[in-house]
């Protein structure tokens, strides 16, 4: 719960002492600027008698390592590691002003090394009214469906691709709002090379009260990088402009984007000059009872980056969404869909029928494939018809669930997956086509109001990569401040039970007001870890785990 104080405080009542750091030059600059926002935020601010908001929270997330020679990963120098950061906010009347300080010791397993470190990361003063919203510091923001545009935090992916630099929003009218953004894209714990700027403008064409409502805007984005090398086809300059439309009548919403490129030679596409390209189509119609979606997408050459040596999610400026279900059942993150920024077109079908209350039928089909591609002897590298789809599969996903509440105290999920997915194309490791059949029965009871009993059986049938994989799951919950959980995931490849290899595990959290804790140890498989077609590749480990969230 945020509270409120009241200060007056005189000028001399504070006294600011700078005590040298025996740390080194960097880390004395990050608590330096550290102290400096502190001391506005929280003393400046406050003194003047201004009536003020604060907010802040805490979340340490650690992991000893143990010895497991059935496993193959990564050897660190130290078998300990800690992802952790502190952010403190306030806000005075039409200012808001906040920062996070994040530490590194070393990261976790799978979490990018350019992190490993500790600092100030993202530090940033707002003021707002009705008309203006300006920033100064960190920010982030989104253009459209984020084709062109979107910095993100994902702190489970290891992921902050924030600006550093003004952020600008104006809402010169009720139908119109427009942006001006600019600055540098944070990588790690210092900048990227290139120097970002862009306008997003957006416009409603239809009045409050009409049947039919459009909407719209065009956005344009420019990164200016430099470069002093000799390959003539890299540009400093990078330019990405684009359009969207929607419309929405009562049960119907229609969307739909288109982006464009220009020439962008990195080592992604390997220094070629073809322009890039974005195309995002979505439409829903709901019923009483039955809602259907679909979403198209063709994205081609679009690996767009504030810095343009990097790879993974590093310096990432635009955002490709997934158009595919995002599963969440354990056995199912075994192949999760990444979206290929370099050519994919595809889509999906999504329905969702209620025949009561008590029961829900949802079907989903997804279905991506490579762009046709033909190479051609010249800087462009190849040509493709925007209309042609290529050959080679990239992935299908058909699943079924069947969510059914038979009492007040019971209820049951069935899940059925039929899988294609190619592992070479999406990780790079494995060249043959993964198919697999995936079964899931998930069922909850409650005691009682506050007590309930989850139990999850899961089972991946393949022939290729690893082979056949089960799993069980049963967890224990006192809501809302306690659950406990034991779970095996076992790989026994093709039913010969000649080679088994188990990953058991066993946890439990305790949460209390805006509290949480949580521990866990056991075995963890590698694979990828996913969110919206972003993924980053986890390592297999053992060893024990804990994680603390607090807020205030």
């Amino acid at each position: 719960m945020r509270k409120y104080y009241r200060f007056r405080l005189k000028p001399d009542d504070f006294c600011f002492e700078y005590r040298q750091l025996k740390a080194d030059g960097v880390a004395q600059m990050a608590m330096t600027k550290t102290l400096i926002i502190l001391f506005i935020i929280f003393v400046l601010v406050p003194s003047l008698g201004v009536r003020g908001q604060f907010s802040g929270s805490f979340q340490s997330d650690f992991q000893r390592y143990t010895n497991d020679n059935s496993l193959i990963y990564q050897q660190l120098d130290s078998k300990v590691a800690s992802n952790n950061y502190f952010t403190l906010q306030g806000q005075f009347r039409k200012f808001r002003a906040g920062l996070r300080y994040e530490a590194y010791l070393p990261p976790l397993l799978g979490y990018p090394f350019n992190l490993e470190g500790r600092g100030l990361v993202n530090k940033f003063i707002t003021y707002q009214n009705n008309k203006i919203t300006a920033t100064a510091g960190n920010f982030y923001e989104q253009f459209g469906s984020g084709m062109l545009l979107r910095t993100q935090e994902q702190r489970f992916l290891g992921m902050d691709t924030s600006l550093d630099g003004f952020q600008l929003k104006a809402n010169p009218t009720k139908s119109y709002t427009v942006k001006l953004i600019g600055g540098k894209q944070r990588l790690g714990f210092k900048h990227a090379d290139g120097l970002v700027i862009g306008l997003d403008n957006d416009f409603r064409f239809s009045k409050d009260s009409a049947t039919n409502q459009w909407s719209g805007g065009f956005s344009f984005v420019n990164k200016n990088e430099p470069y002093s090398g000799i390959l003539t086809t890299v540009k400093s300059n990078v330019w990405t402009v684009g359009g969207r439309l929607n419309f929405q009548r009562k049960n119907v919403r229609f969307s739909a984007e288109y982006v464009t490129k220009s020439a962008d030679a990195t080592p992604a596409n390997r220094y070629i000059t073809r322009r890039g390209s974005g195309f995002l189509l979505n439409s829903n119609l709901d019923f009483e009872k039955l809602s259907l979606a679909m979403n198209i997408k063709r994205i081609e050459n679009f690996d767009f980056r504030s810095q343009r040596s990097e790879t993974l999610n590093n310096a990432l400026l635009s955002f490709i969404p997934a158009t595919t279900k995002q599963h969440s059942y354990r056995l199912l993150t075994l192949y999760p869909y990444a979206s290929q920024v370099m050519g994919e077109v595809g889509g999906q079908i999504d329905v969702v029928y209620s025949p009561d209350p008590k029961t829900t039928i949802s079907g989903n089909f997804a279905a991506l494939n490579a762009l046709n591609k033909k190479t051609i002897e010249s800087e462009e590298g190849y040509k493709s018809n925007f209309f042609e789809i290529g050959k080679e599969k990239y992935y299908r996903d058909l699943n079924i669930e069947f969510e059914k509440k038979w009492s007040k105290k019971f209820k049951t999920n069935i899940v059925f997956v039929y899988l294609n997915y190619n592992k070479g194309q999406i990780l790079g490791t494995y060249q043959e086509m993964v198919k697999s059949y995936t079964f899931i029965f998930d069922a909850t009871a409650k005691f009682s109001t506050k007590k309930a009993l989850r139990f999850e059986l899961q089972h991946l049938a393949t022939k290729q990569d690893k082979g056949n994989w089960a799993m069980s799951l049963i967890e224990y919950s006192v809501s809302p401040n306690y659950f406990f959980y034991i779970s095996d995931e076992v790989n026994y490849r093709n039913f010969s039970f000649g080679k088994v290899m188990y990953y058991p595990n066993i946890g439990s959290a305790f949460s209390y007001k805006s509290h949480r804790l949580s521990v866990a140890y056991g075995r963890q498989r590698e694979g990828l870890l996913c969110i919206g077609g972003i993924c980053r590749l986890t390592p297999a480990y053992t060893g024990f785990s804990a994680s603390l969230t607090s807020s205030f």
